[in-house]
């Protein structure tokens, strides 16, 4: 006859809160927790937007110095479709950038990073390749003037904290608009 260990206890001891040999208080065991269903592969959200939804091609690459964000970003552009590579070092996705350029489709950047800015490392891109869509992400937007981000053909920014509905329709935006259109009138 098997015995089954309770989540609860297993739990506990898993953490070291409950140390082998030790009893259980009356109050835990009388505890019930229930514990909610995730799913390993959620649907991403309804329409974002009336425009059109990303086809599981449409590759982005993003670059966000701070580690967290970077890896939130991926895990939100994943999840609403697209194929996302980041890179936490501008150094490193400019390289990354100039081994495959047509490898794609837009640029999603912060401003504020080490070694390369997001605008100067968007002015190496567009040198690199003249029709990425480019999108900066900023906590601070007086640092960028609309004339500095038409001058470094930034197509759009965004505000920082990002929430998926707003950075999945701005990339929407962005990929659907032709080349001269951006947030400025250009």
């Amino acid at each position: 006859m098997r015995s089954t260990i309770p989540i609860k206890r297993s739990c506990r001891m898993q953490t070291g809160l409950l140390k082998p040999g030790r009893a259980l208080s009356r109050s835990w065991r009388s505890t019930t927790k229930k514990i909610p269903r995730i799913d390993k592969n959620p649907e991403p959200p309804g329409n974002l937007t009336a425009e059109s939804p990303p086809n599981d091609t449409e590759r982005i690459l993003l670059v966000d110095d701070e580690e967290s964000i970077a890896h939130l970003l991926k895990r939100m552009l994943e999840r609403l479709g697209y194929r996302v590579t980041a890179r936490t070092s501008s150094v490193e996705a400019l390289q990354a950038f100039c081994s495959q350029p047509e490898e794609f489709d837009i640029v999603v950047t912060d401003l504020s990073m080490p070694n390369i800015s997001g605008t100067d490392l968007a002015a190496e891109l567009l040198d690199i390749r003249p029709d990425i869509p480019i999108i900066l992400c900023t906590g601070f937007s007086e640092t960028l003037s609309k004339e500095k981000a038409l001058a470094a053909g930034i197509r759009e920014y965004i505000m920082k904290p990002v929430i998926a509905s707003q950075i999945g329709g701005t990339i929407r935006r962005v990929l659907d608009k032709p080349e001269k259109n951006n947030q400025y009138g250009g």
